[in-house]
């Protein structure tokens, strides 16, 4: 077994709330650099559209995941 890291070993896990504005330019960001690794996104009850974008990706992106907390319980 090899020591060395691979491509399909890598996956991002990106928390968020209400940043929107830097989602798309990390999303941007790693698909430049890293076209086939795993992006997983974690919302934590945003209001500014970020739920809805985190779900066009998934929609679009089949290395892309999304959950949500839907708020205070």
């Amino acid at each position: 077994m090899s020591d060395e890291l691979k491509i399909d070993d890598i996956s991002f896990i990106i928390p968020s709330r209400n940043n929107l504005k830097y989602l798309k330019w990390c999303y941007d960001a790693i698909r430049e650099v890293y076209p086939d690794v795993w992006v997983c996104y974690w919302d934590d009850f945003s209001d500014d559209g970020t739920w809805d974008w985190m779900q066009d990706r998934v929609k679009n992106d089949p290395k892309v995941k999304a959950e949500r907390h839907d708020g205070p319980a």
